[in-house]
């Protein structure tokens, strides 16, 4: 932790203070990361700000207040995290995996197919059939 504050400190890049009067917090975060080349030798420091809240205004004021200070990019909004699709709406959030879905499908040559609740009509009886051709069990699995 003291080796990321360092640069940090080094750098005077953040000043502790009082909130003015008439001005509300934001939730931030500050993440940190160190970096080596690919070699091993030499550090840089990479810092990130995560910010949150839910008045829009508001943190249009702190992202113009913020790029005027220091050389920044704006991400968006989040779309994907951890491999699920991320879809910010005014009436909510919503996570789906749409994307992994259809490559599924598209692997297996589904992407045609008719929707139907039950894959199979129920009630069929299954059975072994030792004369039919060996298939990959992994293969399968891999649909479920």
């Amino acid at each position: 932790m003291e080796e990321e504050i360092e640069p940090i400190e080094k750098n005077n890049s953040r000043e502790l203070t009082t909130l003015p009067k008439g001005h509300r917090t934001i939730g931030i975060k500050w993440v940190n990361k160190t970096k080596k080349n690919v070699d091993g030798d030499g550090k840089r420091y990479k810092e990130r700000l995560v910010a949150k809240g839910n008045n829009p205004s508001l943190f249009e004021g702190f992202k113009k207040d913020m790029s005027r200070e220091f050389e920044m990019t704006d991400v968006g909004l989040m779309s994907y995290y951890l491999g699920l699709e991320v879809k910010q709406m005014e009436d909510g959030i919503f996570i789906s995996q749409e994307s992994y879905t259809k490559e599924i499908l598209k692997k297996f040559n589904m992407l045609d197919c008719n929707p139907v609740n039950t894959p199979m009509e129920s009630g069929t009886k299954l059975s072994k059939f030792d004369d039919g051709e060996k298939v990959d069990p992994t293969f399968f699995k891999s649909l479920t």
